[in-house]
Formats: structure tokens, C-alpha cells, sequence
């Protein structure tokens, strides 16, 4: 690794903490797996399709969505997933996807979004890209974070949800403080540092939320996996015990996972690689291993 390497994105150390081995031979060597040749889309290529569908559906939707309109709404969504697909191969697969999308996707979507809108909140910004924010090393250097932020919720006294769209599995949370989720909370540190007089003011994150969209967690789309219940406690969650967090421990999980950020990137500058996955269980199916 380049030692005045001062660059790095949060989902690349996300995946240097899930394990640093897989990192190493997948970003550093850039070695990966001969992909097999198919028809199907890639896991990759569809959550690239639904994201921006979702985005583009907020760029042009400007109003709640309601149980009135849902209808009106699910109609902009199939005009916008006709256009998105009509750009891959008319095959019996991407058909099946398109199908998926429309059936299942947009019906769990719509369900959350109405009841969303009713807790006074609203989508402030959209795959909201943030670059250069300065991160202190042990050492006094400065290295430099990028993000990429599916959606954040806003209500009208500033307070703020990261929300990540999810096409597969993510981390659930944990009754304590030490959670395997780790890019929402950093996104929430980010975005209440950088994004200043741009768009509706950030004042304080008090939620990290995953759209279910795919139906993985047998709950509703919107699972707002860890929340501050101090200050709101109406949010929903796939598990509703360990989600909600006093505003010390909400704080202290955000703190925790920056401590996380910091040490990953001085571990990749130190050259440290060693095979010690987050879950080893994955490691059985691993190309690297």
C-alpha cells in the first residue's frame, strides 16, 4: 500500500474490517474471480438498477406519499423501472427481475413510504455524495473519508436518518454498544460535518435505517436497525429490542465506529492484512480463502 496514501472511501473499510485478508487480494493485488458467464444480472448491476430507480422516483415525486395516491405513485414507479430495464437484453431472466422489482420491491417500498411520511419526516437528499472529510490518525495526520449516502430523512427540527437501500442481507444490530453495523454510523458523522448550506440543515442523527426492499427480514421495508429512543421511539424495527439505544449509547456507537474508521485506514497504511474475518463462517465460500 502506498504510504501517503490519503484517500479512502467508508465502504472500502467496510470491507477491510469484514476482512482484511479479502481486502488485500480483492483492492490492493486487485485480483478477482473469473466471473461465470450468464444471463442473470449481477447482485451488483441490480442494486445499481433499483437505487436508481428510487432516486429518480424522489427526483420527480415532490409530495407524501399517501394511501390516496399510492396508486399514483406505484404508476411513476413502473414509468421509471420501464425505462431502467428496457436497457438490459429482453431475456427471460431480466424479465423475471423487472418482475421482482414491480411485484415485490415497489409494494414493500410504497407500504413503508406512507407511513413514513406520517412521522413528520422527508427525503432532504438523494445519493448524496461526500468527499474529502478530514479524519485524524493516531499519529496527527489527516487522511481523507469519501461517501456515497443512499437517502437521508429529515424532520423539521433538524434531526436526521441515514438511510441505506438494500437489494440483499445487511448487519442487524446488538443489545450493546459494539455493533458489526458500521457504514450507517459514519455516514451520520459525516453527513452532520459536511453537509452544511447546501439543503436542509443537519442538526443531529438520531437514526440508521435499512430499506428491506427484498423482504430478507420477514418485517416491513423501512427497519430503522438503531435509533436514539430519547428522542423519538416511533421507528420501525425488525428488532425491536436491541434497536432502540439511550442518546448516550446512540453517541457512543457513533463514536465507536469512527474509532473503527480510524483503525482500519492505519492498519491498511501499516501494511496489516492478516485473515481474521468479521464472520468466519463466510470464509468456506470465499474465493481468497
Amino acid at each position: 500500500v502506498p504510504q501517503k496514501k490519503r484517500g479512502f472511501s467508508v465502504t472500502e473499510l467496510d470491507a477491510f474490517i469484514n476482512c482484511p485478508y479479502d481486502y488485500y487480494i480483492t483492492d490492493i493485488l486487485g485480483i478477482e474471480p473469473l466471473e461465470e458467464v450468464s444471463e442473470d444480472i449481477s447482485p451488483l448491476d441490480r442494486g445499481s438498477k433499483v437505487h436508481g430507480i428510487l432516486r429518480n422516483f424522489y427526483l420527480s415525486w415532490n409530495k407524501p406519499v399517501t394511501r390516496e395516491n399510492k396508486e399514483e405513485a406505484r404508476g411513476l414507479l413502473k414509468k421509471l423501472a420501464d425505462a431502467a430495464f428496457a436497457r438490459e437484453a429482453d431475456t427471460f431472466r431480466n424479465r423475471r427481475e423487472k418482475d421482482l422489482f414491480l411485484t415485490v420491491m415497489v409494494e414493500r417500498f410504497l407500504d413503508a413510504e406512507v407511513e413514513f411520511w406520517k412521522q413528520g419526516l422527508r427525503p432532504a437528499y438523494l445519493e448524496q455524495k461526500i468527499e474529502q472529510y478530514r479524519l485524524m490518525l493516531s499519529n496527527g495526520k489527516e487522511i481523507e473519508l469519501s461517501a456515497k449516502i443512499d437517502r437521508i430523512d429529515v424532520d423539521a427540527d433538524g434531526n436526521f436518518l441515514i438511510v441505506d437501500y438494500k437489494t440483499g442481507g445487511y448487519p442487524l444490530p446488538k443489545m450493546n454498544v459494539d455493533q458489526d453495523i458500521f457504514q450507517l454510523p459514519v455516514y451520520a458523522v459525516m453527513a452532520q460535518g459536511a453537509l452544511k448550506g447546501n439543503g436542509p440543515i443537519l442538526k443531529k442523527p438520531i437514526g440508521l435505517a435499512y430499506y428491506d426492499l427484498a423482504g430478507k427480514s420477514g418485517a416491513g421495508a423501512r427497519d430503522v436497525v438503531l435509533f436514539n429512543k430519547d428522542e423519538r421511539n416511533d421507528h420501525p424495527s425488525s428488532k425491536p429490542k436491541a434497536s432502540p439505544k439511550s442518546a448516550e449509547e446512540f453517541e457512543a456507537i457513533l463514536k465507536q465506529s469512527m474509532g473503527k474508521a480510524r483503525e482500519a485506514v492505519e492498519r491498511i497504511l501499516a501494511g496489516d492484512f492478516t485473515s481474521t474475518p468479521r464472520d468466519e463462517s463466510k470464509c468456506r465460500y470465499c474465493p481468497n480463502e
